[in-house]
């Protein structure tokens, strides 16, 4: 082969590579412009709002409260009508530092202890518990998850706790109001 040939041959090469590379550079930064755009910092309270609004399809949300373990953060929200929401964010996979929204639960009544409980793809399960203006006489909440019995304290008003067990199959639990004498309170 004459070197005029494979000079040609090989800048052919050197383009189609430099070609490739761009387009893997440019799917490099939509990928990771994508993930930040539908992400947010746990510090950012008022775009913590807005990713709860466009998940739970809200309006005029305002975060009240957060709480973060580990890969998860969870925020309280009341809405300018007076209705409460609960957000959660999960870590996002390309930049650790920001959040995006996961799930939720729309109306929740004050007064109630309310939680939302799903399976993590990990095998976690993973139990956020909330309340607004609980009753007085709550001093503890209780519920079981894998056949444990947990039994926390009613610290703040609004109540927000994040629970991840790990290997958990269990995701069910159902958390109750207790009294100072850790007796179920009713209503």
């Amino acid at each position: 082969m004459p070197e005029q040939e494979m000079d040609r041959s090989g800048g052919a090469v050197a383009i189609v590579a430099l070609i490739v590379m761009g387009i893997l550079a440019l799917a490099a930064v939509g990928y990771g412009g994508w993930h930040w755009l539908r992400s947010v910092k746990a510090n950012d309270i008022d775009r913590l709002a807005r990713l709860a609004e466009n998940w739970l399809e809200a309006e005029d949300l305002t975060v009240v409260r957060t709480e973060q373990k580990g890969d998860y953060l969870a925020a309280l929200c009341q809405s300018g009508k007076g209705g409460w929401y609960l957000c959660e964010y999960e870590r996002d996979r390309v930049w650790h530092n920001r959040w995006h929204a996961q799930g939720g639960k729309k109306g929740l009544r004050l007064g109630e202890i309310a939680s939302w409980n799903y399976g993590s793809p990990q095998g976690e399960a993973v139990l956020i518990v909330c309340g607004c203006r609980l009753n007085d006489q709550a001093y503890w909440y209780t519920f079981r998850c894998d056949g444990v019995t947990y039994v926390c304290p009613v610290r703040d008003d609004p109540l927000l706790d994040i629970f991840v067990i790990p290997d958990s199959v269990d995701i069910s639990a159902v958390p109750v109001l207790l009294g100072k004498d850790y007796l179920r309170l009713e209503g």
